[in-house]
């Protein structure tokens, strides 16, 4: 499949406005399940409703039966983050899911010149400056290999309790946010290139 850039880009001028308008009915609401690829499905239809984008669609390992699902994300003055989707079971017992997970995990990689140890202690500061100011997202860190991660998790706490796709939504559109927020205090702090358009 080809990759689609996230239809809402701030580039666009479609910044965030508020949680669509979605259909309160139970078509839209997560809730667990034992399979792998349901709710991910359910993700990328409402995203298609909604936002009219596509999802890259990724099996996970040989099998066809655990899917994620990946998005670009290009804010407006920030270089593009892929983002993948997925659900993990977090709660349960053997044979019955209880409790599921979306995660939401964003990744930028850097340029290797700014992977020197003094670049990451300074990556580390901006970390820490942003998390002091803004809510969103749960997570900014460095993988193994120096790049930034954003992680986020929305859980679904059991059948009873179920959670509407829109969250997932609202969580990728804060995200496009967020790193167009952090990546001005990498160009500022860290001397990182400045990006119009997404570029």
């Amino acid at each position: 499949m080809n990759r689609i850039a996230l239809g809402f880009l701030l580039a666009a001028g479609l910044a965030w406005s508020g949680p669509a308008r979605a259909e309160e009915s139970s078509e839209w609401m997560m809730r667990p399940v034992n399979d792998e690829s349901s709710i991910e499905k359910m993700i990328a239809r409402y995203m298609k409703k909604v936002d009219q984008v596509e999802a890259e669609l990724r099996f996970i390992g040989d099998s066809e039966d655990d899917l994620a699902l990946l998005y670009q994300l290009k804010p407006k003055a920030a270089p593009v983050m892929k983002c993948g989707v997925d659900t993990q079971v977090s709660g349960g017992e053997p044979g019955r899911v209880a409790e599921r997970v979306v995660k939401i995990t964003c990744f930028y990689v850097l340029p290797e010149k700014f992977k020197t140890p003094a670049m990451r202690a300074k990556l580390f500061e901006a970390i820490n400056k942003y998390h002091q100011k803004y809510w969103m997202p749960q997570r900014f860190y460095l993988d193994k290999d120096g790049d930034i991660v954003v992680d986020n998790a929305i859980n679904i706490p059991g059948k009873e309790f179920p959670v509407h796709v829109e969250l997932v939504r609202d969580v990728l559109l804060r995200t496009v946010s967020g790193w167009n927020g952090f990546y001005q205090i990498l160009v500022d702090d860290l001397g990182l290139p400045k990006v119009s358009g997404g570029d």
